[in-house]
């Protein structure tokens, strides 16, 4: 004690034969400067009391303060100091700390030694404002020499309204009642706390001692959202997330000034929605969500992974300037069974619905749902391997650019299989795309997609509406000019009506087929033909029926009418492709060796009247 008042004195002494006698003394103290420790600041206008009993010295203080190196007074009150044997070298000390006042305080205490919380440590001691009850707990060796790991220590504290601009980067951190824990080997926060309109369960902790440096970080249950994305500066399009999920937040503090991050959630309550590849997420699906990243005025996300009924992907995203999504690229979207390639989203500006680019993999416009995600959408630029129509009919090399208001809709370029070179358009109907195709050389698309093998030149346009089940069309077929060469099921009818100078034409340059129209029904497994025809100077042809496209066998009936060009005076009074006069005929089996079969008589019969000869159309394969 450097100053004080003592009153109030007892003294007792006990002595019997044969013993060692017994000293005790008890005195109240006030006005006291008392340094209980080298390394902590004077006790001041201390009051209290002091026992000594034999050996064992206790000092109990009832008022007074220390002055912390910032932040003001610390209360004592309720502090004692104890040596419970004296008289030997480096005697042991037990330090028992009631502490309160402003957190500052606190903590610029504890970051003295023993303690020395915020060492190797950028925060400041400055980090939090509010108040704070801490009680601590030190056993040390007196004497000179006594090194730090000599000393064991604890402290425990009560952190009341608290608030700090420090411990998460860029963000407001409020709390009524925070839990501190610390040891010479670790410092940890705990308790619920608010960002901003946030709210969450955080633990804040970081090594103490040799090598602790680069050890602090945050621990936190969330609720993620749109106001948990404002929060953190992460503006992303209108629309794309609603509702909240729970999510755990790792924040590693080694350093503050780029605080990574990593956030995982099951989505449970939140919705999703991606308008430009029209997909979405319902608020009660589960899903798998990894956010990894950096905190900042403009945070970085260095991977963001999404699994989610319908939708897997894994990608990276840059924030623009001040907020608001500037690209983010994906290098593998599967979404709903029809997308497989890498995505790329760009932002437009605040409000705008971003661009969509696609640049490689495969689309399957057999289970494409463009306008399942709802809402505005953005262009849409598309460069594909593949575009999968049907089974059997694929674009390669397919380049488009698109906008999709209700459905994928514009325009693109390709090559059908591989092989025919086809502009086109896409329209969207019902939630699925219509496909428009133009060739100008129409041989080359049928032979490609195994409609026609033996077809050569001509201009062509080819319009699929989608009906029915997925993966099926409402087709039409126009053409001119169109040539056949070396078609075996033609040749054997051309053969059955013994039209010699046609069969020679069709195995030379080819029969002309001015013009060229059908309608049909396509599936995945076969191509229902319901009404279609082929005229030419030498030739009409009308036919109906299926072909399967699995077995590349046909049933198709109709009508063939030589020397069209005379003949077909009189077609107004028939089916178009049909002439005054015409053979009625069945094709069944494989396309290269089919069982023709001619009937002779309807060539006799005037042409209104010809459907006598026909069977009722087939609507599915026999």
């Amino acid at each position: 004690m450097a100053t004080g008042v003592l009153r109030n004195a007892r003294i007792a002494f006990r002595t019997r034969p044969d013993a060692k006698p017994t000293f005790a003394t008890t005195m109240e103290f006030s006005g006291a400067r008392v340094r209980f420790m080298p390394t902590l600041p004077v006790v001041e206008n201390g009051r209290g009391t002091v026992s000594m009993v034999d050996r064992r010295v206790a000092v109990s203080i009832d008022a007074g303060h220390v002055t912390a190196p910032q932040g003001g007074r610390i209360d004592l009150a309720g502090s004692t100091f104890v040596i419970p044997v004296t008289g030997i070298p480096n005697a042991p000390a037990e330090i028992d700390l009631d502490l309160q006042g402003s957190v500052t305080a606190a903590v610029s205490l504890l970051n003295l030694a023993p303690f020395n919380v915020l060492q190797n440590s950028d925060l400041p001691v400055s980090f939090a404002q509010g108040q704070a009850r801490i009680t601590a707990r030190v056993e040390t060796p007196l004497g000179r020499g006594v090194t730090p790991d000599q000393r064991v220590w604890s402290a425990q504290a009560d952190l009341r309204n608290l608030r700090s601009e420090a411990l998460v980067p860029n963000q407001t951190l409020t709390a009524s009642a925070l839990q501190l824990r610390a040891d010479p080997d670790s410092l940890v926060v705990q308790g619920p706390v608010r960002l901003g309109d946030v709210g969450a369960r955080i633990t804040f902790a970081r090594g103490l001692g040799a090598g602790s440096e680069g050890t602090a970080r945050v621990d936190a249950d969330v609720t993620i959202g749109p106001a948990f994305l404002n929060a953190f500066n992460i503006n992303l399009p209108n629309g794309m997330v609603s509702g909240e999920a729970g999510a755990q937040l790792a924040i590693d503090l080694g350093d503050p000034a780029a605080a990574g991050f990593r956030l995982t959630s099951d989505l449970r309550g939140m919705g999703l929605n991606l308008a430009g590849v029209g997909w979405s997420k319902a608020r009660n699906a589960v899903g798998a969500l990894t956010v990894v990243g950096q905190l900042g005025q403009t945070p970085r996300i260095d991977q963001l992974s999404i699994s989610a009924p319908g939708l897997q992907t894994t990608g990276v995203i840059t924030l623009a300037q001040g907020g608001g999504l500037e690209r983010a690229a994906f290098e593998r979207v599967r979404l709903g069974g029809w997308l497989d390639a890498p995505v790329v989203l760009r932002g437009r500006g605040q409000g705008q619905p971003v661009e969509v680019q696609i640049a490689g993999g495969v689309l399957d416009l057999r289970e494409a749902n463009f306008g399942a995600g709802g809402g505005q959408s953005g262009p849409i630029d598309i460069a594909l391997d593949r575009l999968q129509i049907t089974d059997r009919i694929e674009i390669s090399d397919f380049r488009g650019t698109f906008t999709s208001p209700n459905g994928l809709q514009g325009q693109f370029v390709g090559n059908v299989n591989g092989a025919a070179p086809i502009r086109g358009t896409l329209v969207p109907i019902d939630g699925r795309s219509a496909v428009r195709i133009v060739s100008n050389d129409a041989g080359s698309l049928l032979r490609a997609t195994g409609l026609l093998r033996n077809a050569y030149d001509g201009d062509m346009q080819l319009t699929l509406i989608p009906a029915g089940a997925e993966g099926s069309y409402n087709g039409t077929l126009v053409g001119s000019g169109l040539r056949v060469r070396d078609a075996p099921a033609l040749a054997s009818l051309l053969d059955a009506i013994s039209v010699v100078g046609l069969l020679n034409q069709m195995r030379g340059q080819g029969l002309l087929f001015s013009d060229v129209d059908a309608k049909f029904r396509l599936t995945p497994n076969q191509v229902i033909l319901n009404q279609s025809s082929a005229t030419g100077p030498g030739l009409g042809i009308s036919m109906d029926g299926i072909y399967a496209s699995a077995s590349r066998s046909m049933d198709f009936q109709g009508v063939i009418s030589p020397f069209y060009l005379l003949n077909g005076i009189g077609s107004v009074l028939t089916r178009p492709g049909e002439g005054l006069i015409g053979f009625n005929f069945n094709l069944r089996g494989p396309v290269d060796n089919p069982q023709v079969l001619v009937n002779p008589l309807s060539a006799l019969t005037p042409g209104m009247f010809r459907d006598i000869f026909r069977r009722t159309p087939p609507t599915v394969w026999q």
